[in-house]
């Protein structure tokens, strides 16, 4: 039952806010990683994950460099699903903060979706057998 209201909170945050996500459902564990780009070469990663009863959910935002993988900033917490609409706002104006202070701005949505088919086609051909 809480598996369904959490998809169902995360989607409509999703196209709301118009992002571009990505989700992996693995042995009862969910997760959705929405990705943000702005012009200065930064990335923005907000990941939440639930699992179990999906009463008690993690978000990790970050903030990384996407050739180098390398993070400049990280935030992570937890939270109770009633309380989710609040943290996923949360962690959205953590990732724009961030982005401003870059001076950045944020890029188109077709944009973020060829970096997030880019990256889905990486870890798919790192998975592949040789």
């Amino acid at each position: 039952m809480f598996y369904c209201v959490f998809v169902r909170i995360l989607r409509s945050w999703h196209r709301r806010n118009n992002l571009v996500a990505m989700f992996i459902h693995s042995h009862g564990k969910h997760s959705e990683t929405a990705l943000l780009l702005d012009d200065t070469g930064s990335a923005y990663q907000i990941v939440v994950r639930g699992s179990g009863f999906y009463f008690r959910l993690n978000a990790v935002v970050t903030e990384y460099v996407p050739e180098t993988k390398k993070i400049l900033h990280q935030k992570d917490f937890s939270f109770l699903l009633p309380s989710m609409a609040d943290n996923l706002s949360k962690a959205l104006e953590i990732s724009q903060n961030w982005m401003a202070e870059n001076g950045g701005k944020r890029l188109s949505q077709d944009v973020e979706m060829n970096r997030v088919r880019e990256m889905y086609e990486q870890s798919r051909l790192l998975q592949l057998p040789n």
